[in-house]
């Protein structure tokens, strides 16, 4: 009362008047105030263990999955506008100047991919031969 700017009254009158208890805020809503908005269900028994994951845990899946399924769909709507260029241009041919080299640097992007794994398979190709050789070959 005395921090309120009130009157204190008689301290003997007033703990005759009310119990200590009472006096005091409540400990569950104080509780309640601190405890995050995910955890102020009360009564609610935790997630068993092999389904409880830490919070950051969860944010880093989170993250990481928003930003791996971005990527996924910019790389689906670029594969589009490649697929799908010459009925773009046909439809709207002031964007011609924009795709026209955007699919030839995706055909240049294709056959230098193709030239890749192609000396790829020679190469693991070669290294297989080169193991049965030096094998006396299967089944021996």
């Amino acid at each position: 009362a005395r921090m309120r700017g009130e009157d204190a009254p008689d301290t003997t009158t007033a703990a005759a008047a009310a119990p200590r208890r009472e006096m005091l805020p409540d400990i569950e809503e104080i509780n309640s105030t601190l405890r995050s908005s995910g955890e102020r269900s009360v009564g609610a028994e935790p997630p068993p263990e092999e389904e409880y994951v830490p919070p950051k845990r969860r944010r880093k899946r989170s993250l990481f999955r928003r930003g791996f399924f971005t990527a996924i769909l910019i790389f689906a709507l670029l594969w589009l506008l490649y697929l799908f260029a010459p009925r773009i241009i046909a439809a709207l041919p002031q964007v011609e100047p924009i795709l026209t080299p955007y699919v030839a640097f995706v055909d240049q992007l294709r056959i230098w991919l193709d030239g890749a794994l192609q000396a790829f398979a020679r190469w693991l190709d070669d290294k297989a031969a080169s193991s049965v050789g030096s094998t006396g070959g299967i089944g021996e």
